[in-house]
């Protein structure tokens, strides 16, 4: 584990985000009567039936100037649709205390801008971190904020109540605006405060922000901030997680989810060479969010099955790894993390939770942030292992042939095509 961190003194976790809407929100009106909030969100008040989210902060904005409020989104996803969260943000952003930002990665070239169009400019790079700070507490998550995240789709989010690790995830968000585009009042996107393109001036403060996380303070819980920045030379959660891997016994077990399994090659060899047991779930074609879409779309959930299916060729016979799809009718999955054992008969002790889907994209293309959780009291014990277990109930085992029937063996076309844009998956 590493030797800097951040502890908490209260820990809340669940697991169905139908939970989230009233806690969120409960959350936004208390934090009127504070002097800051700060949110980062890929898409924050986009879609169909978001407009009264949109209008809750900004009336919490106009009725409260000792409120401070920063909105980071990223900048691909934030301008297309309409309205968009440009145009959403309009408003709020008309008063003093309210900021909106909006990051684009410095892989998209002129070129790149030119001829990469939405929704495709956006597997170039996201900011796809989803960060809440109100004052002292912390929510993370893996969720955004669009209509389908409040009802029938599989997430997960924890709530920290600590000063000081809240402090820390506000100035990550502090960080990631400077190198993003100001909202103008006018909804002009104004030119960033440093050059994200200068990626090593950006990598410098990024590690000194980093290793700023010192707090000794004894705890039955603590956080431990993760970063996986790989545009920028930061991974911080890719070294936690080999580090987790490389240290359990054989007695130890892992569970993993990701809604987008594609597991970056590192993190692949960990899990194929670890001691331990490992139990994965991931979505099935019919929980797959981009099942179902128009175009080039449409195909997504194959080219995941396609990844699902040389994975589970290349795990050696002797190694304990079950793999289970999520397939819940009407829902679609989300949830990503690691749960930690000393056993499997034991409840996890630790927990990653966060934004990454754990593949290739989100270790070298995305802008992601996660926390470890490590923890000795039995009631977060209890409520992590109902986490996974809830998670589960909706899974099924799968093995290589059953990738193999026809119905789900993707076309030589899926599978080529899944090959070229597996950086981007």
């Amino acid at each position: 584990m590493k030797e800097n961190c951040q502890s908490s003194t209260w820990t809340q976790a669940t697991y169905m985000l139908k939970h989230f809407l009233p806690n969120f929100m409960s959350l936004l009106s208390m934090g009127s009567k504070q002097p800051r909030k700060e949110s980062s969100c890929p898409r924050y008040t986009l879609e169909q039936g978001m407009e009264k989210r949109n209008c809750e902060l900004t009336k919490r904005v106009k009725e409260s100037p000792q409120l401070q409020v920063d909105v980071l989104l990223d900048a691909n996803r934030g301008t297309r649709g309409s309205p968009d969260s440009v145009a959403m943000l309009l408003d709020a952003v008309q008063h003093s205390n309210c900021r909106g930002w909006f990051y684009q990665t410095p892989d998209m070239t002129p070129l790149l801008k030119k001829t990469l169009k939405p929704p495709f400019n956006e597997t170039v790079g996201l900011q796809h971190t989803k960060i809440f700070v109100f004052d002292d507490t912390l929510l993370l998550t893996g969720a955004n904020l669009s209509e389908d995240y409040f009802g029938q789709r599989q997430d997960r989010y924890i709530v920290i109540k600590d000063a000081q690790a809240a402090e820390w995830y506000a100035q990550t968000v502090e960080l990631f605006c400077t190198i993003s585009h100001k909202l103008g009042r006018d909804g002009s996107l104004l030119e960033t405060q440093y050059d994200p393109s200068d990626r090593e001036e950006f990598r410098v403060r990024a590690t000194a922000h980093v290793d700023s996380i010192c707090d000794e303070r004894q705890s039955n819980t603590s956080v431990y901030p993760l970063l996986q920045l790989g545009l920028f030379g930061i991974h911080t959660k890719e070294d936690t997680l080999c580090d987790i891997f490389q240290s359990l016994e054989s007695d130890g077990h892992v569970d993993i989810a990701s809604g987008y399994f594609n597991l970056s090659p590192r993190l692949k060899r960990e899990v194929l060479s670890t001691q331990s047991s490992v139990s994965i779930v991931c979505a099935s074609p019919n929980a797959n969010g981009f099942l179902g879409a128009k175009g080039v779309k449409g195909h997504i959930p194959f080219g995941y099955s396609h990844f699902l299916m040389k994975f589970l060729k290349d795990l050696p016979e002797e190694r304990d790894v079950d793999v289970c799809e999520y397939d819940r009718a009407g829902w679609t999955f989300h949830a990503k993390g690691v749960w930690v054992r000393n056993n499997r008969n034991e409840p996890p002790f630790a927990t990653i939770v966060g934004s990454s889907n754990f593949n290739h994209r989100s270790a070298e293309r995305d802008l992601e942030a996660q926390a470890l959780i490590v923890t000795s009291d039995k009631s977060l014990q209890y409520q992590l292992e109902q986490e996974v277990q809830g998670i589960k109930k909706f899974s099924h085992e799968v093995h290589e042939q059953d990738l193999s029937r026809e119905d789900r063996k993707p076309t030589t076309g899926q599978r080529v095509a899944a090959e070229l844009i597996s950086s981007f998956l």
